[in-house]
């Protein structure tokens, strides 16, 4: 548990915000071992590394979705 908390912090103060390579973004994933702890800390770990590419994808995404069906967009921001 304290070794999630220490790569927690250790992650957010580098690499919080900040757009990866898209290539390293989008290369071959594998798969980690189905463990509960490794599979949560993989997760955790890819999410606090790519956040910055996560959520441009995110806005793109919310950005697609207002010109091809605004009215829903919208039912999603209330």
């Amino acid at each position: 548990d304290s070794t999630l908390k220490e790569a927690f912090t250790s992650f957010s103060k580098q690499s919080v915000g900040k757009v990866r390579p898209w290539k390293d973004f989008f290369s071959g994933f594998k798969m980690p071992e189905w463990r509960s702890n490794r599979l949560f800390t993989r997760c955790l770990t890819n999410l606090l590394f790519y956040c910055g590419n996560y959520t441009v994808v995110f806005v793109l995404f919310v950005i697609l979705q207002m010109v091809f069906d605004p009215l829903l967009a919208i039912c999603y921001i209330l």
